[in-house]
């Protein structure tokens, strides 16, 4: 099982010269499966009955259970982590704990505090000047965070920066230290 973004498959289309598609609908000549895992084109609702039909069929296995629930808060906790940028692009006067830097960061760029700021406005003004960005690149920043490829100041507008990859694809992070009332927090 192999999962794109439509944006993925279009790249892959253009530069394989093929014409694959996302189903909206599964194709008629499935064979008839098991409706606790048969296609659903809602990925939530998915996932739902898929852990729902594993957790009845480990219902024995408490160390199976546990993994499974792990898995699922994981999942919530990332759901509603992309909720809070969603919201973010809403009310953009907000500002939001966006990310926590390691502590190799926090000293390298001389932060006074390893949690990292974002305002929506700052945010909604990025994606419109940056077309080839949008929010699950927003998403990536703390996995990119956590392992850089590269932290160095920029020469020129003194910025820190710091280069990731991550699904294949490279970011250029630019962390401002801002000084207000007194703090130091550190913005994206």
């Amino acid at each position: 099982m192999h999962m794109v973004s439509k944006r993925g498959l279009k790249a892959f289309n253009e530069s394989r010269g093929t014409n694959i598609e996302i189903l909206e609908k599964a194709p008629s000549n499935l064979p008839v499966v098991d409706s606790k895992i048969a296609f659903e084109p809602n990925t939530y609702k998915y996932l739902q009955n898929f852990f729902k039909a594993k957790l009845e069929s480990y219902a024995g296995n408490n160390m199976a259970k546990e993994k499974l629930v792990g898995v699922l808060k994981a999942i919530e906790d990332k759901k509603r982590r992309f909720k809070e940028l969603v919201g973010l692009t809403k009310e953009v006067n907000r500002v939001m704990d966006f990310a926590t830097l390691s502590p190799e960061i926090t000293k390298i760029v001389g932060a006074s505090s390893s949690v990292v700021k974002l305002q929506g406005a700052q945010m909604v003004s990025h994606l419109q000047k940056h077309a080839h960005t949008d929010l699950f690149d927003y998403y990536l920043v703390q996995d990119i965070l956590e392992q850089p490829a590269l932290i160095a100041k920029d020469p020129v507008f003194k910025n820190n920066i710091v280069i990731g990859v991550k699904f294949g694809r490279w970011y250029k992070i630019v962390l401002k230290i801002l000084k207000l009332f007194g703090r130091n927090p550190t913005r994206l």
